[in-house]
This record gives structure tokens, sequence and C-alpha cells, in this order.
């Protein structure tokens, strides 16, 4: 039987045949704090960083969507065992994603204009509108409690295509059956990865991250960051050679959550710079 032994910054285990398995974060020295991060991190590649440096065993190999996030400052130790508590005063921001496997992406943000993923609620296969759109308003009352109109909902813009069948689209279903009206958001590749990009990069006045993540309530979004949501490897047109990576994603368990959250933040973006009002 292995045992383990768990303090900050430091992991250790008995692996069955035997040897002792050791992970030290580098904030388990207290002299390398997030600046030290930055500073080193620059020019080593992003998984190599994060696996030796940031206690990640579960590292893929394709590229990351997102090389700019980093687990240590977009979930920063400090929430990972209370979360993201819910902030008077904050805006709301839900992200749908449509199709057969539909996400949503709930964001908090704060007074100051700090961008929070507070909720994430995904399928594993089919789930139509009529019966994902509940499972959403569940999941929401449950995190902010009686604050489901204050939302600001946006989305994939296909939600609103008719459907064949029934001449409505799901957009519109959603709104005439259950009043959540989920405004098009855009598909453009270039202007939902840039949104992302900016909070994560992006700093408030005070230095603080822009965007953090809360781990238990976003679990998939978050593995994606860290390297699940990746570029597509095509080897057309050489397939001798190593293959070369595609402009778009590569659609998996975690390219839906992540859609749901891009259409999120390219509002939020537009709210945190003035040209969205979400108190309404």
């Amino acid at each position: 039987m292995s045992e383990s032994d768990h303090m900050q910054g430091y992991r250790s285990e008995t692996l069955p045949n035997g040897p002792k398995y050791v992970a030290i974060h580098f904030s388990a020295d207290e002299d390398k704090d997030h600046d030290w991060e930055l500073a080193k991190s620059q020019g080593v590649p992003i998984r190599e960083w994060k696996r030796e440096m940031g206690m990640h065993d579960d590292i893929y190999d394709g590229q990351p969507v997102f090389a700019d996030y980093s687990d240590a400052r977009h979930c920063p130790e400090k929430i990972r065992d209370k979360g993201i508590p819910i902030m008077p005063q904050s805006c709301y921001i839900g992200g749908w994603d449509g199709g057969l496997v539909p996400a949503f992406v709930l964001l908090q943000i704060t007074l100051d204009f700090q961008i929070h993923a507070i909720l994430e609620v995904v399928t594993e296969g089919d789930d139509p509108m009529e019966t994902f759109v509940p499972k959403v308003q569940r999941a929401i009352e449950q995190r902010i409690p009686g604050r489901y109109d204050e939302i600001y909902h946006t989305g994939d813009p296909t939600i609103w295509n008719r459907t064949p069948g029934t001449g409505e689209s799901s957009g519109a279903y959603a709104k005439r059956r259950f009043g959540v009206n989920i405004r098009p958001s855009t598909n453009i590749p270039d202007v939902r990865k840039s949104a992302v990009t900016w909070s994560l990069v992006n700093r408030l006045d005070n230095g603080r991250e822009r965007f953090i993540l809360d781990p238990t309530e976003c679990p998939t979004l978050r593995k994606g960051f860290n390297g699940a949501y990746q570029l597509e490897v095509s080897t057309r047109g050489d397939t001798t050679g190593p293959g070369r990576i595609l402009a778009e994603p590569l659609k998996n368990g975690y390219s839906h959550v992540h859609d749901a959250h891009q259409y999120a933040v390219i509002a939020a973006r537009k709210f945190c710079e003035g040209k969205l009002n979400l108190r309404l």
C-alpha cells in the first residue's frame, strides 16, 4: 500500500515496487515567489516548467492552446482549499457552448474588474437544451443563490440556428421555455483566443492577476488550461515528419467547456474596458 505525505509545495509517495517518489513545487522554497517564477520560466518550454517546477504529473504531449496560463498564478494555492468566494456587488456572465455536448461557464467580475471562473457545467454525452438548461439553472442557484436574474448570458451563435425538425432554434427555445436570453457571441477564432490571452497576461493596477479560476468548481476548465485543451496535430501533406500544428484546437472532452469560457471572456473583456454595460 502506498503512503502519501502532503505539505505546501511537497508531495511524496511510496510506489508499489518500493522506491519513493518525491515531487517538490518551487514554492516550497520561501524565497521563490510568483515574481521569481515569471523571471525564471522565461524561455523554458511550458510543459517542461510545469513538470519540473510545478508538480504537474498530468502533462500532455500536444501544444496547449493557452500557454500563458500558469496554475501557480491563475489558480493560486490560497484558493485551492476554500475556493473563490462570492463577492458583493459583482457582475456575472454565463458562457454557453451549444451542439450535442453543451457546456456552461459562469464568470464573476468584481468591483475592481478581476475575472473569476466560479462554475462549470459539463456533460459527457448528448444533452439537448431542454435538459441541459435546467441543470445549469440548478447549479447556478447553488453557487450564487438568489442572483440568477443578474447574469448576462452569451454564447455560441449557432445556438440561434433553426433546427430542421421544429423550425425553432435552441436559443429561442431556451428563452421561451426557461427565460434564458443567450446573446450570440462570435466564432472568429482570433477574437476568442485573444480575449482569453488578454485575461491571462493582463494584470490589475495593483499587480494582481486579471483572471483566477476556482479549482473545485471548474476542474475540467483547469485541466484544459494545464494542457488537455490543445492544438490539433496533423500529418497531412507530410506523413514522414512529426506533423504540423494546426490553428484549430482539438475537439475533445475539454474543448466544449473552453468554448463556453471563451464566449464569456469576450463579454467580460468588453465590460472591463467599458464597452458593455452589465449593471442592468
